[in-house]
């Protein structure tokens, strides 16, 4: 019970105010029990409150140790506590873009048992984030799509606006900026009502998602206003800011240096990258590495260092092929043929072949031709011509 208030209480209070001496108390409570043949439910929810808090706070070298004690017991768990792990899990992986594949790793059918909705909504959402971060566009829509008619059903919020700002990501990757403007707007619009802290790092995700929606169809000014709301609380955040202020200043790095460089500001683009890459690195942030080394080179070009861009193009590629997120990949590509020189009719070509891949996968779905329509393919098209 304590180990389930603990990760309820971090999605509705201030991180910093959860006490983690009672967190670490409550999971030796818990590995006691468990000793033996006793009940491990208290461990495996006292674990993952553990692990929640140090994600959320962004100590994610302290993670380690607690899992490796606990996972032998999840086994033996009931389907609260057992769910509960794996999305967890699941979401970790979403954060080192270590996707399990393109299907969504937990789906309604694994959710039989009691398990409460929380815990379900959760375990959906996080699995669909998942999915689509491998490139599962059509499994992750359709269950986003189950997400946020059960939670209106219900009541439920936490990942209702979750899904919410997941569907306008995925719009936006697949070349509609516009339906990507309205999941993200109704998502702020939903936000608008609640009181919970952990508004703040959902208001900043839809925020940056709308500047990268205002940047992608040229409008700059709108881009660079959503920017500076996210940029007042990077710069000087208060406590209750600190909910995964790790993960989404990385976001809205990348995102302020390619409105500069759009700006003609390579400087500045470069600075940015600058900042962003080490902060990716050290919390394995893999797709804000691949941003921001692409960032970096692209500066870099800009500034009349070709050779320092080249290398620092083909690293963001060779990463973003071993992650495999396809837009990822079709940008880094982008990147390199706009570069120029004998190779970049080669890039383009595989840039092209990704997008239409991607809209091939996602069958008679609108967004398959929406994709084929898309800014991104047709400025490659171009460039072949």
């Amino acid at each position: 019970a304590i180990g389930s208030d603990i990760m309820m209480a971090l999605d509705q209070c201030v991180p910093a105010a959860v006490d983690e001496a009672t967190a670490r108390a409550a999971l030796d409570i818990g590995l006691a029990a468990a000793a033996g043949d006793g009940p491990v439910d208290g461990a495996v929810m006292g674990a993952t409150g553990v692990m929640l808090l140090c994600h959320v706070l962004g100590r994610r070298d302290d993670v380690g140790p607690v899992a490796e004690t606990v996972a032998p017991l999840v086994a033996r768990a009931r389907p609260e506590a057992a769910v509960a792990w794996r999305w967890l899990g699941v979401l970790d992986d979403n954060w080192r873009a270590s996707w399990p594949g393109p299907e969504p790793p937990i789906g309604p059918d694994d959710l039989a048992g009691e398990v409460s909705l929380f815990n379900q909504l959760w375990a959906l959402w996080v699995s669909a984030l998942s999915a689509a971060g491998a490139g599962g566009y059509l499994g992750a829509l359709h269950q986003l799509g189950h997400v946020v008619a059960v939670a209106e059903q219900t009541g439920e919020v936490q990942a209702r606006v979750r899904a919410l700002n997941t569907l306008g990501w995925i719009h936006h990757d697949l070349g509609d900026p516009a339906g990507a403007m309205d999941w993200n707007r109704a998502c702020l619009e939903q936000l608008a009502p609640l009181e919970f802290p952990a508004i703040r790092k959902i208001e900043a995700n839809a925020r940056l998602n709308l500047a990268d929606d205002h940047a992608l169809v040229g409008d700059l000014d709108r881009a660079e206003a959503e920017l500076a709301r996210v940029g007042a609380v990077v710069r000087a955040p208060a406590p209750e800011d600190r909910w995964m202020l790790w993960r989404y200043s990385q976001h809205y790095l990348c995102s302020l240096g390619e409105v500069r460089l759009a700006q003609g500001r390579a400087d500045e683009a470069l600075a940015a990258a600058d900042e962003c890459l080490p902060r990716a690195e050290h919390t394995e942030s893999r797709k804000y590495v691949v941003r921001a080394r692409r960032l970096r080179g692209r500066a870099l070009d800009r500034l009349g260092e070709a050779g320092q861009a080249t290398d620092g193009l083909a690293e963001s590629l060779a990463l973003a092929r071993r992650i495999g997120n396809p837009p990822q990949l079709w940008r880094c590509l982008a990147a390199l043929a706009e570069q120029g020189g004998p190779d970049a009719g080669r890039h383009r070509a595989e840039a092209i072949a990704t997008i239409d891949a991607v809209a091939a996968g996602l069958g008679d779905h609108p967004l398959g031709r929406t994709l084929l329509r898309s800014r991104e393919r047709a400025a490659l098209v171009d460039g072949e011509s």
